[in-house]
């Protein structure tokens, strides 16, 4: 494929002194992204969704959590949920991978098992047997029958029906074994990995797979300008994660990448108790291309005609 400089120094120094606007003749804007991966895949999806620039959109369900989830009493990272995230049509699900005593990589959010299941104590201190004798429970404190899954069964299960975004923010990850799995369910163009602020964590997963789809999330112009000029990105297309009171998203757009946010807490509040959309609304025209949320099922009913098209080989 051809290589593109996805930045050049002049646009590269008015970002990173935080201006918002240059000269004219100055500027050198991006060349377009070739589309990238198959046709349904997330890869595909994303730069086209970039190419488009029509203030469309893609939902992913936050842990697996939807509105209708919460009435169905059903855990978080779980399998059920991403089933139902399957069944109701979301765009993606986005799970958080730890790891046991004895190196299997499961899904759990948190660093102890207290919140999410019957349970207590720290994950990395219980071997996956031992994690196996306890039952996931719902956000309401509902025991369910289930188990806690592994990064494999939830990839498996959810392959070809639905796209991941893999939360690897919360500890030290063997990536190699990440992306073995990944390759081993077929989903490698499927899996948005979000790596927080961690340039060197990004850097690795490019190594196992220059195409991959990496999230970096940033908080100022100059972490911006450091992201997109990692030379790493220009295989594929770079999302970032910004506030959703961010004033970085022309920025984010202007370089060809994918503009992401999270919208839970108070403003799916907003939405569930006002049925107020401003933010989001606001959001969309700002061009924040994901909204992760744990009302994702309401929000693609309601934005119906601003979403992006989807179909899921």
């Amino acid at each position: 494929m051809k290589k593109y400089k996805l930045f050049t120094l002049v646009l590269g120094f008015c970002i990173s002194i935080g201006v918002t606007s240059c000269k004219d003749e100055e500027i050198i804007i991006p060349a377009p992204l070739e589309i990238i991966g198959k046709e349904g895949t997330l890869s595909h999806a994303l730069t086209t969704l970039r190419a488009q620039s029509n203030h469309q959109m893609l939902f992913a369900a936050q842990a697996g959590i939807t509105f209708d989830s919460q009435s169905k009493r059903i855990p978080e990272n779980s399998i059920s949920a991403i089933n139902n995230v399957a069944q109701l049509g979301i765009d993606i699900v986005e799970i958080d991978v730890r790891t046991t005593q004895d190196g299997v990589l499961v899904l759990m959010k948190d660093e102890t098992i207290d919140r999410t299941t019957t349970g207590s104590g720290r994950l990395k201190d219980l071997t996956y047997s031992q994690l196996q004798q306890y039952y996931l429970e719902t956000k309401a404190g509902d025991v369910s029958s289930q188990k806690v899954p592994t990064l494999e069964e939830a990839l498996t299960e959810g392959a070809g029906r639905v796209w991941f975004k893999i939360d690897l923010t919360n500890e030290a990850i063997d990536f190699s074994a990440v992306n073995r799995l990944v390759k081993q369910a077929g989903v490698e163009s499927d899996v948005l990995y979000d790596v927080a602020g961690d340039i060197n964590k990004a850097k690795i997963i490019y190594e196992l797979n220059p195409a991959a789809l990496v999230q970096l999330q940033a908080n100022n112009s100059n972490e911006v300008a450091n992201f997109i000029s990692l030379p790493e990105t220009r295989s594929s297309v770079l999302t970032i994660k910004l506030a959703t009171g961010s004033n970085l998203y022309m920025d984010v757009n202007r370089a060809n990448c994918i503009a992401a946010t999270n919208i839970t807490g108070d403003i799916d509040n907003k939405v569930l108790n006002n049925a107020n959309y401003a933010d989001i609304n606001n959001l969309r025209n700002k061009e924040a291309h994901i909204l992760e949320t744990e009302i994702a099922d309401l929000l693609i009913s309601y934005y119906a005609a601003d979403r992006f098209s989807v179909n899921k080989n």
